[in-house]
């Protein structure tokens, strides 16, 4: 079971290091997680070392959102990011949407090369952001 002070932990650790990383109150934000998003975890023994989370609530439209991607700084590098967004693709695949998106900041290279290597493309962009997604399925009547 994922603890609210374990995400806060991750995110504290990350905002401590990237100038870029999002300034809200990480407990709020940690509680909005829990209590409305799908959250794939990845442990090293019993600690959390990674998590992706991502809102699966747009049933019509088939759309997920990814609200957070975040792995341990001391354990990156390492593919647990990838085996976090493969893992979450899989889950959205199985329960049928067609499309993941997401907003990450222009300046952070990294990530952006995993969601590319994800198949993620961009569709929009604001001054400091771009907006990617990816497809998921197709839809019968786009094949």
């Amino acid at each position: 079971m994922i603890k609210k002070l374990d995400i806060v932990k991750i995110l504290q650790n990350l905002k401590d290091k990237d100038p870029f990383f999002i300034s809200i109150d990480l407990d709020k934000y940690a509680q909005k997680l829990l209590t409305n998003a799908v959250i794939i975890c990845e442990y090293d023994s019993s600690q959390l070392i990674g998590f992706a989370a991502f809102y699966a609530n747009n049933t019509h439209a088939k759309k997920a959102y990814l609200s957070m991607l975040a792995v341990d700084a001391t354990k990156q590098g390492r593919g647990i990011g990838s085996s976090l967004l493969k893992s979450s693709i899989e889950y959205l695949k199985r329960t049928g949407f067609y499309s993941f998106d997401l907003e990450v900041h222009k300046m952070n290279i990294h990530a952006i090369k995993l969601y590319e290597n994800f198949n993620f493309k961009i569709f929009s962009e604001t001054e400091s952001s771009f907006l990617m997604s990816c497809n998921i399925l197709i839809r019968e009547n786009e094949q």
